[in-house]
């Protein structure tokens, strides 16, 4: 087995278009979170300058969609329960995957291929370093292409509801 150069590895690394890809799928929910804070003046009944100030005050997720819930059914009743249901159940979802792309590690896994190359694929994983286990869950280009992507329709979506 001939020898790695790690300075190659690592210049390889510094260019691959993974972290333009990791960047356009953190700004793509920064874009739901624009499209949110306009659904959360509509069913607070606030103005944007009001809700803004509200909604990007509350940096727990999960208090986020709790509230979002509480204001759709005190708005619409029982009116829209399986929408309201399924926008609670994909927004939890969508903070879940962010919160995984912001703060999972950037790991590149080097390897030789059967002639010898130098091979380098850098992914993202959990942050726990200590419990890895070789099934531990990845997140690759593909992966983050996918998710921009999908979370860039769900904003044009969401911004249906308040045209």
């Amino acid at each position: 087995m001939p020898d790695i150069d790690l300075g190659k590895v690592m210049r390889t690394a510094d260019e691959d278009e993974f972290w333009a890809i990791r960047g356009k799928a953190v700004q793509a929910y920064a874009n739901v979170e624009q499209a949110l804070c306009r659904i959360f003046a509509e069913i607070s009944g606030t103005d944007l300058n009001v809700a803004g100030v509200i909604f990007f005050k509350i940096t727990s997720a999960q208090a986020r969609a709790g509230i979002m819930e509480k204001l759709l059914k005190k708005k619409y009743g029982t009116k829209f329960n399986l929408f309201r249901n399924s926008f609670i159940t994909q927004l939890r979802q969508i903070d879940t995957e962010r919160n995984e792309i912001v703060h999972w590690n950037v790991i590149n896994h080097v390897s030789q291929n059967d002639t010898g190359d130098t091979v380098v694929e850098i992914v993202l994983e959990p942050p726990n370093y200590w419990d890895r286990t070789p099934d531990s869950p990845t997140k690759r280009k593909k992966t983050l292409q996918n998710s921009f992507r999908n979370v860039s329709f769900t904003r044009r979506f969401y911004r249906c509801f308040t045209l």
